[in-house]
Protein backbone atom coordinates (compact mmCIF):
# COMPACT_ATOMS: atom_id res chain seq x y z
CA UNK A 1 0.00 0.00 0.00
CA UNK A 2 1.17 3.34 -0.28
CA UNK A 3 1.68 5.85 3.01
CA UNK A 4 -1.46 7.69 1.67
CA UNK A 5 -3.64 4.61 1.45
CA UNK A 6 -2.40 3.52 4.44
CA UNK A 7 -3.21 6.82 6.64
CA UNK A 8 -6.09 8.23 4.44
CA UNK A 9 -7.86 4.96 3.73
CA UNK A 10 -7.08 2.22 5.87
CA UNK A 11 -6.29 4.49 8.99
CA UNK A 12 -3.84 1.88 10.20
CA UNK A 13 -0.51 2.33 11.78
CA UNK A 14 2.76 0.38 12.19
CA UNK A 15 3.04 -2.41 15.25
CA UNK A 16 6.66 -1.18 16.02
CA UNK A 17 6.87 3.14 16.18
CA UNK A 18 10.25 3.22 17.07
CA UNK A 19 11.40 0.91 13.78
CA UNK A 20 8.46 2.86 11.72
CA UNK A 21 10.21 6.43 12.66
CA UNK A 22 13.86 5.35 12.15
CA UNK A 23 13.01 4.37 8.92
CA UNK A 24 11.55 8.03 8.18
CA UNK A 25 14.00 9.51 9.33
CA UNK A 26 16.07 8.27 7.20
CA UNK A 27 13.47 8.37 4.38
CA UNK A 28 13.45 12.24 5.19
CA UNK A 29 17.54 12.50 4.51
CA UNK A 30 17.70 10.93 1.00
CA UNK A 31 14.60 13.56 0.08
CA UNK A 32 17.12 16.25 1.40
CA UNK A 33 20.31 14.60 -0.26
CA UNK A 34 18.44 14.10 -3.88
CA UNK A 35 16.43 17.40 -3.24
CA UNK A 36 12.78 16.16 -3.55
CA UNK A 37 10.08 18.57 -4.68
CA UNK A 38 7.42 16.06 -4.51
CA UNK A 39 8.20 15.78 -0.83
CA UNK A 40 5.23 15.77 0.88
CA UNK A 41 3.67 13.14 -1.97
CA UNK A 42 2.75 10.60 0.32
CA UNK A 43 2.14 7.87 -2.93
CA UNK A 44 5.40 8.11 -3.09
CA UNK A 45 6.29 5.86 -0.48
CA UNK A 46 5.55 1.99 -0.64
CA UNK A 47 4.59 0.30 2.81
CA UNK A 48 4.98 -3.21 2.57
CA UNK A 49 3.54 -5.93 4.76
CA UNK A 50 6.54 -5.99 7.05
CA UNK A 51 6.10 -2.49 7.71
CA UNK A 52 9.19 -1.70 5.58
CA UNK A 53 9.31 1.09 3.70
CA UNK A 54 10.19 2.25 0.25
CA UNK A 55 10.77 5.12 -2.11
CA UNK A 56 9.34 5.41 -5.51
CA UNK A 57 9.44 7.63 -7.73
CA UNK A 58 11.98 10.55 -8.07
CA UNK A 59 10.94 12.27 -11.14
CA UNK A 60 10.84 15.49 -9.28
CA UNK A 61 14.20 15.34 -7.90
CA UNK A 62 18.26 16.46 -8.43
CA UNK A 63 17.44 19.71 -8.77
CA UNK A 64 20.46 22.22 -8.74
CA UNK A 65 20.17 23.55 -5.56
CA UNK A 66 22.76 23.99 -3.19
CA UNK A 67 20.92 24.24 0.49
CA UNK A 68 18.62 21.93 2.05
CA UNK A 69 14.49 21.89 1.80
CA UNK A 70 13.35 21.29 4.72
CA UNK A 71 16.14 21.61 6.62
CA UNK A 72 13.78 21.09 10.05
CA UNK A 73 12.91 17.86 8.90
CA UNK A 74 16.22 16.51 9.77
CA UNK A 75 16.18 15.33 13.76
CA UNK A 76 17.87 11.86 13.55
CA UNK A 77 20.10 10.07 11.46
CA UNK A 78 21.20 6.74 11.08
CA UNK A 79 24.94 6.14 12.48
CA UNK A 80 25.71 3.62 8.91
CA UNK A 81 23.95 6.24 6.70
CA UNK A 82 25.77 8.87 8.41
CA UNK A 83 29.07 6.71 8.21
CA UNK A 84 28.28 5.68 4.52
CA UNK A 85 27.87 9.95 3.31
CA UNK A 86 31.14 10.11 4.77
CA UNK A 87 32.69 7.51 3.12
CA UNK A 88 31.74 9.01 -0.18
CA UNK A 89 33.86 10.33 -2.42
CA UNK A 90 33.05 13.27 -5.00
CA UNK A 91 34.94 10.52 -7.13
CA UNK A 92 32.62 7.87 -6.56
CA UNK A 93 29.35 9.64 -7.03
CA UNK A 94 30.69 10.68 -9.95
CA UNK A 95 31.07 7.34 -11.36
CA UNK A 96 27.69 5.97 -10.01
CA UNK A 97 25.34 8.58 -11.25
CA UNK A 98 27.26 10.44 -13.97
CA UNK A 99 25.63 8.08 -16.66
CA UNK A 100 22.28 9.63 -15.29
CA UNK A 101 21.97 12.98 -14.12
CA UNK A 102 24.54 15.82 -14.50
CA UNK A 103 27.22 16.74 -13.60
CA UNK A 104 25.56 20.17 -11.72
CA UNK A 105 23.05 17.66 -10.37
CA UNK A 106 25.87 16.09 -9.08
CA UNK A 107 28.05 19.11 -7.48
CA UNK A 108 24.29 19.98 -5.84
CA UNK A 109 23.78 16.75 -4.48
CA UNK A 110 27.76 16.73 -2.68
CA UNK A 111 27.05 20.22 -1.51
CA UNK A 112 23.72 19.08 -0.19
CA UNK A 113 25.59 15.86 1.17
CA UNK A 114 27.68 18.59 3.31
CA UNK A 115 25.16 20.35 4.50
CA UNK A 116 23.52 17.13 5.85
CA UNK A 117 26.91 16.29 7.43
CA UNK A 118 27.21 19.67 9.09
CA UNK A 119 23.67 19.49 10.59
CA UNK A 120 24.22 16.49 11.70
CA UNK A 121 27.27 17.55 14.04
CA UNK A 122 25.83 20.60 15.06
CA UNK A 123 22.89 18.64 16.04
CA UNK A 124 24.86 15.81 18.10
CA UNK A 125 27.08 18.76 19.65
CA UNK A 126 24.13 20.31 20.70
CA UNK A 127 21.81 17.65 22.01
CA UNK A 128 23.88 14.88 22.28
CA UNK A 129 24.87 11.38 19.92
CA UNK A 130 22.04 9.49 22.13
CA UNK A 131 19.04 12.37 20.86
CA UNK A 132 20.66 12.68 17.33
CA UNK A 133 21.99 8.81 16.45
CA UNK A 134 20.23 5.41 16.01
CA UNK A 135 21.10 2.00 15.41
Amino acid sequence: MTEWERLKVRDIHPPDMVAWNKQMYTIRLFLQLIYDTDYNNANNLLVTPDWKIYKIDSSRAFRRHKKLRHEESLERFSRSVLASMRALTSEKLNTNLGPWISKGQIESLWVRRGLILELADRRITKLGEDAVLFD
